[in-house]
This record gives structure tokens, C-alpha cells and sequence, in this order.
């Protein structure tokens, strides 16, 4: 018998085409993000649902890229314990991150600025225009890329409201039905799980935070100027408004009178922020700022990175009993960290480049003579600790990763894809272990670091106390250790899969180590395309800088030009977002916008009219429709076929506190005494490789290798049979 059927694509926004496996036609002209598609094939009737132009179809998703330390910083709050003191300690580190970002751009816009204006007569005024235009980026940003929502559009005047609106009820939003109303009294996020209705409705908690991250940031500017200026009275006004700004974040979970009342400051502290700002740029336009190199700027931003790592230490001592799963968030936040490190500390070294090429009387070099990357101010000033320590961190990322995925040859298929998708199985099962790990190692880099700049001999906290020397004294070390950890693990992870290959990689990473650790080979010099930076791959750091600072920058740099007029390149990076922008916005504002809700009302509106008798979802389609299912009054179809779902294999294990085997066991449950759901899975698919707990039949598929095609399988079409016959449901342990 033929049964009509709508299937859910997964991640990287795949067309209708390669999901329908025909030339599908779409007759749904309402909504442009998410549609219907249709298809007839084989007698019977099966239509697509496509979300995937929420998270790839616009040009303008190809800059969410820059926006990834944002997107870190919220997912962080979601891998964390759903306590108060847990998700307090989480939103400070996500306000620290931000204002980490403006302090250094302060490094570019008024330190590195004020140095080659020195001795001008229009000297004050562009130390003040630099500072002017970095708060004006600042609230681009803000205005432009947080009160984006792809649940409603805002107009102008709401968006004013939002964020310099009087008073506390200016925060919610407008035209609320009594239930969503009831829904904004307490924080959101406290206790928050995938079944709740509160995760997929209108939230004041959005634009709250946008005012919290909008008035520290903003100060961050006022208090490197006073810093300048020696304007002790004005920085001790900056730091009260801070202050209040960090109460404020940190009381968002809590219910009491005093809480009630720091809210009700929100508003007044935007004012304070925005005035303490202009008065800044006054005084700095009309006065004397001194001359040269503002050192105070480097020694703001490492005061600002050390609270975040407090602020993260926090979250991680504050979840107690979750053993390696308390370095999950720590790990989401360290590695944004690294992407958000690498940009600022890019952009102060293409600054100082860049000046020296047209202001050659500022280069502290003599005609002739190469230029040193261990001199260059961003460097002296804690940057050479900053890139060593990432690239340290990011091998001991791969290590674990490559350990993770080891396997015996003959516990492999014999096919080289199957190999190679069975090895990559084998570390996204273990993903928690592996983020976990690399929280840890990224705990274990930033200690020393903390220790050496602020009891290195004098009073406060000396960015200049992690200049190259000191660091090439400890981190080259602490790097052979994990290169050596990371070529073996390389090597044993992909000798099963090709030996040539292993056996090149065993070879290389020798050579590469030889080579960092041997002075013999520092006569090499290359010199970058394009900037004409001389490095040399000898030197721990030169080789940091260029895969860290110069790798990474230009990797987003390409993808976002290829992303922005390649609508096929952004659908490929947009399998970040797929997970990163699934979750609200609850502990970061200025994170991509959030597709979930969305897709989900779009999802069941579409259930309800089309009348499906059975629904398939596959990979992240899975996650859309498990909660569109589980929403109340929700559609029921007759039967429901997931396929290649991470529901287990990464929900499950990386996201622990947000109810998933609950999302699970309702959605299982709906259909009464029988369960109508069935799974398939791949042992070699890496992102939904494994069982979906707490539901009674998974079948694992023994055609086709990795993530895709199961559509082509027999084990799909038996599924959907089963699926519609329905099977009886027993008890499982660990399960609601």
C-alpha cells in the first residue's frame, strides 16, 4: 500500500533535488526559507520539507564566519549544567569575550593609531576618530547582527525600543498570547531542556543581553582613553558602570528583590556607557594624548582575558559531579578563544606591517634589514604567549582526536571510503571525550600564563612578561611533547586506512620536529605571498604566526569571498551553523541567529497541512523534527523513520544537560501502548553512527558506507513498513 510521505533534509542545506532524487517543483510560495517540494515516484506521493536556506541562503550568512567566538560562547552555555551559578559564570566569559574582541581593536584603532599620528597637528582629533569609529563598528554590529531573527523581521523603531527602550517591559516582546507572556517572567534558559515550549517562542533574555554586551563593550573604549589620558576620576566612573553591568549578568537567573532591582538599571546602563564614551572622546579631541605606543592597551586586554579565564574557571568548578563533562563548555569557549585570538592578534600584526610599508620612518628597522616578528609590538605585548599556546592547542586538539580514532585494520571494511568514514566514526562517538580533553589542555596553557604576567616581579599584571623570550622557554617544549603525542596518533589512525600515507606522516612530523628544535635550520627564510612577511618555519614562533594568525584568517577570509557569490560554497559552510545556530541566542546576542524556532513552527504548519502519513528525517532534519513533534499540539504523523540522526552520537554526549533522551521518549510515547519510530544507522556514518537511545528499534544498515544515501537502501523501505505496523515498547534503563 502507497503512503504519502515527507521527508526532512539534514545538515549542509541539501537541495530537493538530491533528497527527492528527481527534478521536484514547489507549489509553497509563503515562506522563503523553508518549503515544500513535491515529487511523484513510484506510485506514491513523497514531498520535501527544506530548511536549509535559513542557515546557507542568504549572502549575507557567508560573514557569520567572523561571528564564530560568538557562536562558541553560546554553545558553551548549552553544553554546561542548567544551574544557576553554572550559567552566570558562562554569560560573564561570553561579556569578556566580546569586550576582548574591542580591546583589541583598541590596540589597532588608538594605540597603533595614536603612534603614527604622533607629532600631526590633527593628532587628538584622530585618536578620538579611531576610538569614534571602533563604538560605531561596535553598534553596527550590535543593531545589525543580534536583532536579527529568522522568526520575525524587526522593524526599525522595535529594534530602538530593544536595546534603549525605558524601563524593563520595553525588553519583551510586543503582541504576546497569555502563554507566551507567562513565559517571560524568569530566565529561560534556567532549567531549560528541548521539551520545553519556552525554547521555541519569543524571549526578552535576547535583548537583555544585547544591552549588558552592548554597555561593556562600549566601555572598554572610555577606559583605554582614561587609561591614556591618566583620568583617574573618569576610570573609576567607568569601572562602578561595569560593575553594574557584571551584576546585572550575573543575577539574569536569579528571582529576588535585589536582582529585580539591577534589572530595572538595564536601560540606565546603556546611558552611563554611551555618556562615560562621548565624554571620552571629548576630553581626548581637546586634550594632549601622550605620545607613542599606548602600553596600557595591551596590559587592558590581558586584564580582560584574564577575568574571562576566571570567569570560565567558574563555570568549570561550579558543575560539580559531571566529571570529563564539566570541560565541555570550557572547551567550546577556548576554542572561540582561539578563533577571536587569532583575528585580533592578525589584525594588530597587518596594522604595524602595514605602516611600516607606507610610513617608513616608523619602522624601527634599517633599510635592508628583514623584519622580526618576535619584535613586533602586538608580539613584546603578550602575542607571541597568545599564538604559541593556540597552535599547542590545537595539536593537542588533532591528538586527541587522531587517538580517538584509531582502529586495527581488520576491524575495517575493505572498501577505502568505508575506511575512512569508519575511522571518523570512531572519534565523533567520542566527541565528549575529546572536547573535554582539549578544555583541559586549554586549562592546563593558560595557568602559566597567568602566573608569569601577574607575579613576574611587579605590582599588577605586565603583558610585556610573556614576550617571545619568555615564552620560548616554556611552550616549544610543551609543543614537541604534543607534536610527538599528535604525529603518533596520526600515524596509528591512518595506517588502517593508507600506509603509504601513514608512513609520510611519521616521517614528516620527525622532520617537522627536527627542524623547530634544531638551530641549525633558523638560516631558512620564507617569505609570505602578499604581505611579504619573512618568517622562518625554524622558529616556534614564526611557525605559530602562520598557521595560527595567517592560517586561520585566511581560511575565513576565503570562504567568506567564495561564500558570499558561490551559493554552493556557502551551503558547505553552512553545516556549521546547522548545530552552532540550532540553540537561541540565551548566552550570547551576537551569535548567528537561530533557525530552530522557525523550522520547527514551519514544520508542524506543514504537517498539518499536507496530512503526512509518514515522516522520514535525516542527520540534523532528525533534531527538527523530533521537537516539532514534540511541541504541544503538534500534528502526530502515522509513523516516523529517522536515518543517519546525531541525536545519539552527538546530542546526546556533547549537549548532556538539555533533556535529549527526554526529547527522545515523548516524541516515542505519542503514538500510545506502540512505538511507530524507527532508526537506521551506519557503523561507518560519523555523525549518526550510532543507536538513538530510549526508543525500542534501531536498525543498523548494512548497504552504502558514511552519512548519505540511505534513501537507496532496502533496510529504508522496510523501515517505513515497520514503521507504519508499529511494534510494542518495553522499558529501558536510563530512560524516562
Amino acid at each position: 500500500m502507497a503512503h504519502s510521505e515527507l521527508r526532512v533534509h539534514g545538515m549542509s542545506g541539501t537541495p530537493p533535488r538530491e533528497l527527492l532524487y528527481s527534478d521536484p517543483v514547489s507549489y509553497d510560495s509563503g515562506d522563503p526559507f523553508a518549503r515544500i517540494y513535491e515529487a511523484n515516484r513510484d506510485g506514491r506521493e513523497v514531498k520535501a520539507f527544506h530548511w536549509g536556506s535559513l542557515t546557507s541562503g542568504s549572502r549575507g550568512s557567508a560573514f557569520w564566519l567572523l561571528l564564530i567566538p560568538f557562536m562558541l560562547a553560546n554553545l558553551a552555555g548549552w553544553m554546561a549544567a542548567t544551574k544557576p551559578l553554572v550559567q552566570a559564570f558562562i554569560r560573564l566569559t561570553g561579556v569578556f569575550i566580546t569586550a576582548l574582541l574591542v580591546a583589541q581593536g583598541s590596540v589597532v584603532l588608538i594605540s597603533h593609531l595614536n603612534e603614527i599620528v604622533d607629532g600631526e597637528p590633527y593628532h587628538a582629533y584622530a585618536v578620538a576618530g579611531g576610538a569614534l569609529a571602533l563604538g560605531a563598528l561596535l553598534v553596527v554590529i550590535v543593531w545589525r547582527l543580534s536583532a536579527r531573527s529568522l522568526v520575525e523581521k524587526m522593524k526599525t523603531r522595535d529594534k530602538f525600543k530593544a536595546l534603549f527602550g525605558i524601563g524593563e517591559e520595553t525588553l519583551k516582546p510586543e503582541n504576546l498570547d497569555p502563554t507566551e507572556r507567562n513565559l517571560q517572567t524568569q530566565d529561560p534558559a534556567l532549567g531549560a531542556t528541548l521539551v520545553d515550549p519556552q525554547m521555541w517562542v519569543r524571549q526578552w533574555v535576547l535583548h537583555r543581553l544585547r544591552r549588558q554586551h552592548l554597555a561593556a563593550a562600549i566601555l572598554v573604549i572610555p577606559i583605554a582613553l582614561d587609561l591614556g589620558l591618566d583620568a583617574w576620576w573618569f576610570l573609576l566612573l567607568d569601572l562602578l558602570v561595569v560593575a553594574l553591568v557584571l551584576v546585572d549578568v550575573a543575577l539574569m537567573p536569579s528571582s529576588r528583590r535585589f536582582a529585580h532591582a539591577v534589572r530595572a538599571t538595564s536601560t540606565l546602563q546603556v546611558y552611563l556607557a554611551f555618556g562615560l564614551f562621548f565624554l571620552a572622546i571629548i576630553r581626548v579631541a581637546f586634550g594632549d594624548p601622550p605620545a607613542g605606543e599606548w602600553r596600557h592597551v595591551h596590559e587592558l586586554v590581558l586584564y580582560i582575558a584574564i577575568l574571562a579565564g576566571i570567569a570560565s574557571a567558574g563555570a568549570l568548578l561550579s558543575q560539580r559531579k559531571t566529571g570529563l563533562l564539566r570541560f565541555l563548555p570550557l572547551s567550546a569557549l577556548a576554542i572561540g578563544a582561539t578563533v577571536g585570538g587569532a583575528l585580533g592578534v592578525a589584525a594588530a600584526l597587518l596594522a604595524e606591517l602595514a605602516s611600516y610599508r607606507w610610513l617608513p620612518e616608523l619602522s624601527p628597522y634599517q633599510a635592508g634589514e628583514p623584519f622580526e616578528i618576535a619584535e613586533a609590538s602586538i608580539m613584546v605585548n603578550g602575542g607571541a604567549w597568545t599564538v604559541e599556546s593556540m597552535l599547542c592547542f590545537l595539536m593537542a586538539m588533532v591528538a586527541l582526536a587522531a587517538f580517538a580514532g584509531r582502529s586495527r585494520r581488520k576491524d575495517l571494511p575493505e572498501s577505502s571510503d568505508g575506511r575512512k568514514w569508519t575511522v571518523l566514526r570512531k572519534v565523533t562517538i567520542q566527541a565528549d571525550w575529546v572536547f573535554g580533553g582539549t578544555g583541559l589542555m586549554a586549562t592546563v596553557l593558560a595557568i602559566p600564563a597567568a602566573l608569569f604576567a601577574c607575579f613576574g616581579g611587579k605590582f599588577g599584571c605586565d603583558p610585556t612578561l610573556l614576550q617571545p623570550d619568555r615564552a620560548g622557554q616554556i611552550l616549544p617544549y610543551v609543543a614537541g611533547v604534543v607534536a610527538v603525542f599528535m604525529f603518533g596518533a596520526l600515524t596509528v589512525a591512518i595506517f588502517p586506512i593508507s600506509r603509504p600515507i601513514a608512513l609520510l606522516v611519521a616521517i614528516g612530523g620527525a622532520a617537522a620536529i627536527v627542524i623547530v628544535f634544531v638551530e641549525w635550520f633558523e638560516r631558512f627564510v620564507w617569505t609570505l605571498p602578499v604581505i611579504d612577511l619573512p618568517v622562518r618555519p625554524a622558529r616556534f614562533l614564526d611557525l605559530s604566526v602562520v598557521v595560527i594568525i595567517f592560517g586561520i584568517t585566511f581560511f575565513i577570509l576565503r570562504s567568506i569571498i567564495g561564500g558570499f557569490g558561490d551559493p554552493e560554497k556557502r551551503r558547505k559552510v553552512g553545516m556549521l551553523w546547522d548545530t552552532g545556530s540550532f540553540w537561541p541566542r540565551w548566552f550570547h546576542p551576537l551569535a548567528p541567529p537561530s533557525y530552530s524556532p522557525h523550522a520547527v513552527k514551519t514544520l508542524n504548519e506543514s504537517l498539518r497541512r499536507e496530512r503526512t502519513e509518514i515522516l522520514t528525517a535525516h542527520s540534523q532534519g532528525s533534531v527538527i523534527a523530533s521537537v516539532a513533534l514534540s511541541q504541544p499540539g503538534a500534528p502526530l504523523p502515522g509513523a516516523y523513520v529517522t536515518y543517519g540522526s546525531p541525536l545519539g552520537i552527538l546530542y546526546d554526549k556533547l549537549f548532556p544537560f538539555t533533556g535529549v533522551r527526554d526529547l527522545v521518549a515523548r516524541v516515542d510515547q505519542l503514538w500510545g501502548p506502540k512505538s511507530h519510530w524507527v532508526n537506521l544507522w551506519r557503523d561507518s556514518d560519523p555523525l549518526g553512527g550510532e543507536e538513538i537511545p530510549c526508543i525500542e528499534r534501531n536498525i543498523e544498515v548494512d548497504g552504502g558506507v558514511g552519512h548519505s544515501q540511505y534513501e537507496l537502501t532496502d533496510e529504508f523501505f522496510d523501515a517505513r513498513s515497520k514503521a507504519m505496523a508499529g511494534h510494542p515498547r518495553t522499558p529501558k534503563a536510563d530512560c524516562p
